[in-house]
């Protein structure tokens, strides 16, 4: 979604106004500073609600806090348009605030609808998610509100971080329509925006309940096999049956370590059919009612209208991008897949294709049998609280932090901590705070995300922000969830360092070109790989003896197996994405496109009642832009050469040299400009192609 002045949302992502990026902004009663000149009414929310637990309220509190910011905001709308003779600091300040109150607002109902418990604290967060929606949307196409900033236009702003505030307040009010002439097409566009976001919100939510099951008989033991023991008796119940779930801490084990074929297809093809067949409609009405909203503000299409404020620029440099990609990786990919084949034709002769429910237990087998090294080996070494230290060591020794942990904290769940935020060298002074939800539960979000909660703006708030993962907590993990727990924490950091000293919401942490905000957590993933810093807490669950540097070397070259075929699927996704929003609706059939997307550029073949993108739910976050995941990897391979260069992932220099010229910005500088100045060096495609391409030693 868009916010209404000015930023897109990133990551979870509802709306905001006047400018921020909202993604899940706030946690806490938002302590908003009003202008001295216009004092609006009641533009604060009162005390009696600043004493609610809003970390873990009920629905009735929940629903009215929401009311009141949004009452709060629409006061603090009515001043500044009341008002005979305004200035361009005023409306920089107001919208500052109204930005903070609808964010706060937004983000708590956008963390809860995917983490409470109680369904009906989840139904009033979606409720005041929509609402915030629609009041967002309305001041977006706000006539009054337009007239107040281009009676302002041609005064001088005091600096450029001014200016650049003041500009977004103005680029955002001509995206939104607001200068289109016919009263009826502005009510017309309003009225798409906020279908589109209950649209979005009931795709989200089906997701979100939609957890299936294969089960068979524990007797059946063949259908087991290459499933531990620990594994199957968690899953086998009274009765002796086996359940395996949807959810990623069963599904990613059995697609990687079940030998019978019957049962990963199984699991598969039921993983695919979440969100079927109610998603298929949602998306598509979504599509239909996104390429109608972008007919009518003047553009080609949503995917034209939404690459235009990115480092992309147009959704045609996009997909200029994703064909260099496919070129390069393309024979790699080939030569995997061929791999994977050999090993499969040795149990079935008859085999011709590898399939997307193949793909993870026979790049396991090719990684045992040519880069000497077995997952089960290296699973003894990552349990999740042991982790999640070394997660949180790195991140205090590389950005300079301390993270202090808030031992009573009443939060939605038992299983969720709090940690306060200071930095090393001032530890007097919170400067940020953050939650983890690491763990499954029926009715919580089910994948990998951080959600942010409030914009740190100086001042006013710090920033805070929420890891939600699904990660085993008894068992242990596998690597891939070690590296998205480092991915996922790289998106915390850049939330809460570029948080500090910021002026305006719109600028805080993550608030940079949308296509630029992974490229922090996907450089973060590469201190999984790295031997220092793995070795400062991966250790044996019982010899507690540290993991040794050969085996780190093995991961390490292992994980080069599959980044063909990987880069294939991440172009196969982000063309689906791209062309589901150039299409024209009329002749838009979902999965006609899914299939001839997948055939033309996908590493496997097409299974057979599989609706992925029923179950895509990025299509409803990041709509047209997924590429933004290659984009922000390539541009992640260009940065990380400054810290090869220094000979050590951990070289203080290189470390704070990134916190200081990368994140600690947030949104005040172009994106582009923040990596040349990092890498004293033109952004290109080098590293990225040097890195896909990268030795294949072993095989």
């Amino acid at each position: 979604t868009q916010s209404t002045w000015g930023y897109p949302c990133v990551m979870k992502v509802v709306l905001v106004l006047l400018g921020l990026v909202v993604n899940v902004e706030a946690m806490f009663s938002p302590e908003v500073s009003q202008p001295a000149e216009l004092q609006p009414t009641q533009a604060t929310p009162s005390t009696n609600l600043a004493q609610v637990n809003l970390a873990n309220p009920s629905a009735s509190d929940l629903a009215a806090w929401c009311t009141q910011l949004i009452d709060s905001s629409n006061a603090d709308r009515n001043s500044l348009v009341a008002n005979t003779k305004p200035t361009k600091a005023v409306v920089l300040e107001i919208s500052n605030t109204i930005d903070v109150k609808l964010s706060n607002a937004a983000a708590l109902a956008s963390l809860l609808k995917n983490v409470h418990p109680d369904e009906a604290v989840r139904n009033a967060a979606t409720t005041c998610d929509l609402s915030v929606g629609e009041v967002s949307a309305k001041l977006s196409l706000d006539l009054d509100l337009y007239h107040v900033v281009q009676k302002v236009l041609d005064e001088p702003t005091s600096d450029a971080i001014d200016q650049r505030r003041f500009d977004r307040i103005l680029r955002s009010f001509k995206r939104s329509g607001v200068a289109i002439p016919d009263e009826a097409t502005r009510l017309k566009v309003l009225q798409l925006t906020k279908e589109i976001d209950e649209l979005s919100t009931e795709f989200s939510n089906n997701l979100n309940k939609d957890t299936r099951s294969v089960s068979y008989p524990a007797s059946d033991s063949k259908k087991f096999e290459g499933l531990s023991k620990d594994f199957l008796a968690a899953h086998t119940d009274a009765n002796g049956v086996v359940t395996i779930t949807t959810d990623y801490p069963d599904l990613q084990p059995t697609l990687k370590f079940a030998t019978n074929e019957q049962l990963r297809q199984e699991l598969y093809t039921t993983y695919h059919q979440r969100g079927f067949p109610a998603n298929i409609e949602i998306l598509e009405k979504v599509l239909a009612k996104r390429y109608e909203k972008a007919q009518l503000l003047g553009y080609r299409s949503w995917a034209h209208y939404a690459t235009e404020t990115l480092m992309m620029k147009s959704d045609a440099e996009a997909d200029k991008f994703l064909n260099q990609v496919g070129e390069i990786v393309r024979e790699r990919s080939h030569l995997e897949l061929d791999d994977m084949l050999k090993l499969k034709q040795q149990q079935d002769p008859s085999s011709s294709s590898i399939f997307a429910f193949d793909s993870s237990y026979l790049a396991e087998k090719v990684r045992q049998s040519s880069f000497k090294i077995d997952s089960k080996e290296v699973q003894p070494y990552f349990y999740y609280q042991p982790t999640r230290d070394g997660v949180l060591q790195t991140a205090q020794k590389m950005f300079g932090l301390k993270f202090q942990k808030v031992s009573d904290a009443q939060l939605w769940h038992s299983d969720v901590e709090q940690y306060d935020v200071v930095w090393a060298k001032q530890p007097e002074q919170v400067i940020g705070r953050f939650f983890l939800d690491m763990f499954p539960r029926p009715n919580k979000y089910k994948h990998a995300a951080q959600f942010p909660i409030k914009a740190g703006v100086k001042g006013i708030q710090v920033a805070e922000g929420a890891l939600v993962c699904n990660f085993p907590k008894d068992g242990p993990m596998e690597h891939s969830q070690v590296t998205t727990f480092f991915h996922e924490f790289g998106h915390l950091m850049h939330h809460i360092v570029g948080g500090q000293e910021q002026r305006y919401a719109e600028f805080s942490g993550v608030a940079t070109e949308w296509d630029f905000v992974e490229a922090p957590s996907q450089m973060l993933e590469n201190w999984a790989f790295d031997v220092e810093t793995l070795q400062s807490f991966a250790k044996h669950h019982e010899t507690g003896q540290p993991i040794p540097a050969e085996l780190v070397a093995k991961l390490k070259n292992a994980d080069t197996f599959g980044r063909g075929v990987n880069a294939m699927q991440q172009t196969f996704y982000a063309k689906l994405s791209l062309k589901l929003h150039m299409t024209e609706p009329k002749a838009l059939n979902s999965t006609a496109v899914l299939l001839q997307t997948q055939t033309e550029y996908g590493p496997f073949p097409y299974v057979p009642n599989t609706f992925m993108h029923a179950g895509f739910g990025h299509l409803m976050g990041y709509s047209a832009v997924y590429f933004t995941y290659l984009w922000s990897q390539a541009i992640s391979q260009h940065m990380l050469t400054q810290f090869r260069e220094s000979g050590s992932l951990m070289d203080p220099v290189a470390c704070l040299r990134y916190r200081d010229m990368v994140i600690r910005p947030g949104g005040t500088r172009d994106a582009a400009e923040l990596v040349h100045d990092f890498t004293n060096r033109d952004f290109s495609l080098d590293a990225f192609s040097r890195w896909l391409r990268e030795s294949r030693a072993g095989l």
